[in-house]
């Protein structure tokens, strides 16, 4: 599954606004919302540019293992996550 998670002041309504322009309201991804403070502080650690888009790989456990700035493209993401798979199984 895919998650993406919405932190600018659009909210909901700027999520739904963009699938609706991009995607003609199909979205491969679960859309999600967070201003919520939880939220920020699991990421703030590790997140090193206050900018968007940026992509965070997020372990099997819930831990943060990366973040990425920007729009990456789509075969660097799956051999990242390959590399992280890999990474996982031997340690």
């Amino acid at each position: 599954m895919t998650v993406s998670v919405s932190v600018d002041a659009g909210g909901a309504e700027a999520v739904r606004a963009f699938i609706e322009k991009n995607e003609g309201g199909r979205s491969p991804f679960v859309e999600l919302v967070s201003t919520d403070p939880a939220f920020r502080s699991i990421i703030r650690p590790h997140d090193r540019k206050p900018t968007i888009p940026k992509l965070i790989y997020v372990s099997a456990e819930g831990r943060v293992i990366d973040i990425e700035y920007g729009v990456p493209r789509p075969n660097w993401v799956v051999n990242r996550i390959r590399q992280m798979a890999s990474a996982a199984s031997e340690g």
